[in-house]
């Protein structure tokens, strides 16, 4: 993508499943037709513009007020995701938008409920995770709040060796860039 310029369509991009035999949860603007899966669903969140890279700027992890998002959960991914879970299947998310709305939405059982409402989950290192067993997601900027979640899903140790590896690479960085997949 040439910098500068503006997305027209989503037809430019390619949406893999990874794993075509687990669960994906995918962005609202793909269409199932696009996601070869033997169970999938739809998270649809509203990102207001200020919260999507918000960084952090305090200096404890704790003391940072994070961002309300908007999402609506369907029953039918929520009963998907708990289909899943039951057979033993994992849950893989496409995205830390993903991450928050189903995170948000689960019990402390781990089920999770549809519904839709604003979440202000913030997810850093010491989170314990109830319903995300695998995270597709771009390599995310220093002192993020995207970057502390994907930290608290892989161990900050393991996200930094990555992220060396990925600058070594050449690797590109944030919403249009080079993503990864953490089991």
């Amino acid at each position: 993508m040439e910098k500068g310029r503006e997305l027209d369509s989503l037809d430019s991009f390619t949406v893999m499943n990874l794993l075509p035999h687990e669960l994906t949860i995918y962005d609202p603007d793909s269409t199932p037709d696009r996601i070869p899966s033997r169970d999938h669903g739809k998270v649809i969140q509203r990102i207001p513009p200020s919260g999507i890279i918000a960084r952090i700027s305090t200096e404890t992890v704790e003391a940072h007020t994070m961002h309300a998002e908007f999402y609506r959960l369907p029953e039918a991914t929520a009963d998907a995701v708990n289909r899943a879970r039951a057979r033993g299947g994992r849950v893989v998310a496409v995205g830390t938008t993903a991450v928050r709305t189903l995170e948000s939405a689960a019990g402390e059982d781990g089920r999770v409920r549809a519904g839709e409402g604003w979440t202000d989950i913030f997810i850093y290192p010491g989170y314990r995770f109830r319903v995300v067993d695998a995270l597709v997601t771009n390599f995310h900027l220093p002192r993020s709040t995207l970057l502390m979640l994907v930290c608290a899903f892989a161990g900050r140790e393991r996200v930094l060796s990555a992220y060396k590896t990925a600058v070594e690479a050449g690797y590109r960085f944030y919403s249009f860039g080079d993503a990864m997949l953490i089991l």
